[in-house]
């Protein structure tokens, strides 16, 4: 499932049922403080239509609870302790991109040209991509838009300390 926590929609994805089957865009929704799941729907002739149903109740509960289980253990993936995600930063000031950053995770990966750019005064980072005819194709993402918001803060943090080294080593230079 991947965790979208946009308005109403909390999570999306597929669950494998049994072994057998997988059930696309199931989707798990926020209303006030509760979350329920709710497998895919189809518009048909006389309005929606449920595609998968569940006929014993309990094993629909014990599905829905399964789901929520699983997203919720997802979203607590948020933490990123200091030693184990460090970020790297080049200033490269091009258009409206500021530098690039790798990200070290556990001193075993790595994750190379991530961009910073910046738009309307606002920083943000764009992770590689490639472009097939006019798509964009993601190279890599995020899980869930907590560690999105983390990673990002984590290098716009590493940025914005490189950027005030060099402006004080510029003012040193300029001083003597």
């Amino acid at each position: 499932m991947r965790i979208i926590d946009d308005k109403t929609l909390f999570a999306v994805g597929d669950v494998i049922l049994d072994e057998l089957f997988v059930i696309h865009q199931v989707k798990v929704l926020k209303m006030d403080d509760k979350y329920d799941v709710f497998l895919p729907r189809k518009a048909g002739q006389n309005g929606w239509q449920n595609v998968i149903g569940i006929r014993d109740r309990n094993l629909l509960e014990d599905i829905k609870q399964k789901v929520k289980e699983a997203v919720m253990e997802s979203a607590q993936l948020a933490y990123l302790p200091e030693d184990t995600v460090k970020a790297e930063v080049t200033l490269h000031k091009q258009g409206n991109i500021r530098g690039y950053a790798k990200l070290e995770i556990d001193g075993a990966v790595e994750i190379n040209g991530i961009q910073i750019r910046e738009k309307e005064g606002r920083l943000y980072t764009v992770y590689p991509y490639t472009l097939q005819g006019d798509n964009i194709q993601s190279l890599i993402s995020l899980r869930s838009p907590f560690v999105r918001e983390a990673m990002q803060q984590r290098i716009l943090d590493a940025y914005r300390e490189k950027a005030a080294e060099s402006r004080t080593a510029e003012q040193r230079r300029m001083t003597t």
